[in-house]
Parts: structure tokens; sequence; C-alpha cells
């Protein structure tokens, strides 16, 4: 009892950190595709334009850095640990996108960057409160470990691939150029 009280508080306090580790990284990382003459490996990880898919990936990377580094500093010892992350990633994702969607289209029909920020910081605590719950519930069967590792590579390969092969749908639209996926240099 006395060392899951020690794990759960680990955990907590891997998750306060986390949380302000990915809104520092994830801000910063909003301006990196720009501030590298938009290098188009490094836009594969960040934002190359401003629809809400690509602003997603705020989230993702430097979530998935600091999991990395959770994982290293706990030596491997977290239960349903890629069940966790990808569960998080995809509740912040989700999040994201309802969260935006509902301010914007059925709401305020415009942009706020106060409540994007807002939606942003809330993703972020969503997405370490649905791990932590992943982290803390009973160990997931060798299935589920394993579909999860799945979903969480099928996951950043969608990322990757509609950066560069984007559909043409809203959710991809770059809102102010009205383009998708990597902007031309034209």
């Amino acid at each position: 009892m006395v060392l899951e009280n020690v794990y759960q508080k680990n955990l907590a306090v891997y998750s306060i950190v986390g949380i302000i580790f990915v809104f520092i990284v994830g801000t910063l990382f909003h301006f990196l595709f720009e501030a590298t003459g938009n290098n188009r490996v490094i836009g594969a990880f960040v934002p190359v334009n401003e629809s809400v898919w690509e602003h997603i990936k705020l989230l993702l990377l430097p979530y998935l850095i600091f999991a990395l580094l959770m994982w290293l500093f706990s030596d491997g010892c977290i239960n349903n640990f890629i069940p966790g992350i990808i569960l998080g990633l995809f509740t912040g994702s989700l999040f994201m996108i309802f969260a935006f969607y509902t301010y914007v289209g059925a709401l305020t029909r415009e942009n706020n960057l106060n409540v994007d920020i807002m939606i942003f910081f809330l993703a972020i605590i969503i997405s370490f409160i649905v791990s932590y719950t992943v982290f803390i519930s009973p160990t997931f069967s060798q299935w589920g470990q394993t579909l999860s590792l799945v979903g969480l590579v099928l996951y950043l390969g969608i990322f990757v691939l509609f950066t560069y092969y984007p559909i043409e749908i809203p959710l991809l639209q770059d809102p102010i150029s009205g383009g998708y996926g990597i902007p031309d240099k034209s």
C-alpha cells in the first residue's frame, strides 16, 4: 500500500511537471517551423500552418518527449505506459478539435488568441489526467499493450503523412492562407 501511494505521488508530480514542460515547449514549437526557414523535416513534428490539425502538434511531440523522460526517470517502471500515452494524447487532441470548433464554429465565429491558449493548456491537463488514470489502472493485457503501440505509431504516422500529403478537409485547412500542409515557398 505504501509503495502504491509513492507510485501515485511520483506520477502526480511527473504530471504537474509535464504539464508545465509541454506548455512551454509546445509554445516554442509554434514558432520553430518558421524560425528554421520552413525546414521540411522539422515540419513533420511542429505546426507548418495555422490549421487546427497542425496545432495538435504543439501537444504531440512535447508530450512524447516528456513521456520518454518520465519513462527514463522512473527506470521504465510505469504501468500501462504506452496505453496511457496514446489515450492521453488522443483525448487531448480530440479536446483541442472539439473545443476550438465549438467556440469558433458554434459560438463566436472568430478566433481569440487567449481562448486558443486556454484550449491548448486545458488539452495538456486533460492529456496528463487521462494518462495518469491509465497508469494507476490495473495492467492492460498484452493485446491491449500491443494495440496501444500500433495505435501510437499510426497516430504519429498520420500527422507526418498529412503534413506532406494533406487531404483537403476543413480540419487541415490553414484559415489564413486557405492552403493545406506545408506552404509553398513562393
